[in-house]
Parts: C-alpha cells; structure tokens; sequence
C-alpha cells in the first residue's frame, strides 16, 4: 500500500477497510493452504512408512 517506502507515502485510494480486507483474505488463504499441506503430508507419511516397512522387517 505504500507508494514511497522512504517517506511513506501511500497509493491513493489506500483504505483502512483495504487493508482489513487483504489482511482476512490471507488469513483465509493460510489456512486452506496449511489444510491441503497437512493432507499431503500425513498422505507421503503413510506411502513411506508402509514402502519401509515392507523393505525392513519389523
């Protein structure tokens, strides 16, 4: 939202609720992704865990 980073000057039409807004969309964003990420993780967990164990004998 800045213009100038130096002076600090900002864009015109650069709003309180603009900023609110950008503010909640990433949060949103964040946690759809961190979902997705989890999802994949405990999914490539599982595959190696099971590929190992089948190679390595308990």
């Amino acid at each position: 939202m800045l213009a100038d980073k130096i002076n600090h000057i900002f864009k015109p039409n650069s709003t309180f609720e603009n900023i609110i807004a950008i503010y909640n969309f990433d949060k949103e964003l964040r946690l759809i992704l961190f979902d997705v990420i989890e999802s994949i993780e405990i999914d490539f967990r599982t595959k190696l865990i099971y590929n190992l164990s089948l190679e390595i004998s308990p």
